[in-house]
């Protein structure tokens, strides 16, 4: 009896902690401000989020977000003369991009609702890096390129805020 007690109780705790997790995607936007706004444009990315909800509050949450996303792209053709005299004439991709890692809060501001306006706050790292992939005009796949290099790389601190909508899908089903 004490057994079937103890795990009567293991489940009912393990039901309520996992019922208070949630995994969700969706498209980030950020703007940069300060002397980033001189050098960079809007960063569009897909992000990944995993929530807590407080038990004593189920519109207060805690959680990490992961996101990348691109801020600038490029494609140019070039011409390029190697050693031997030969020349070829290749497409050349500039991409720059970001990686984020941020703890996150958030508050539901409507809940039991198909849509979910949330405000959040977020702080955490972000890791910007720029590459440049020279394709091989005699590969037609694309699988080994002229040069692929990362030609710049910085990490900082970064924080924000933000609104969004959420769908419940519990709500439709």
């Amino acid at each position: 009896m004490k057994r079937f007690l103890l795990l009567s109780f293991f489940l009912l705790f393990a039901a309520v902690l996992f019922a208070q997790f949630e995994i969700t995607g969706g498209y980030s936007m950020a703007i940069p401000r300060g002397k980033m706004n001189d050098y960079i444009n809007l960063t569009n990315s897909v992000t990944l989020r995993g929530i807590y909800r407080l038990p004593v509050n189920s519109k207060v949450w805690v959680g990490a977000d992961l996101a990348i996303g691109t801020y600038a792209q490029k494609t140019e053709q070039q011409t390029y003369e190697f050693t031997n005299g030969a020349t070829t004439t290749t497409n050349v991709r500039f991409s720059s991009n970001e990686f984020n890692g941020h703890l996150a809060f958030g508050y539901d501001l409507l809940s039991e609702r198909k849509l979910v306006p949330y405000i959040t706050a977020k702080a955490g790292m972000s890791n910007f890096y720029s590459s440049i992939y020279i394709e091989d005009p005699h590969d037609a796949d694309g699988c080994h390129p002229l040069q692929n290099k990362n030609v710049f790389g910085d990490v900082t601190f970064s924080y924000g805020a933000g609104a969004g909508l959420r769908f419940d899908g519990k709500q439709v089903f």
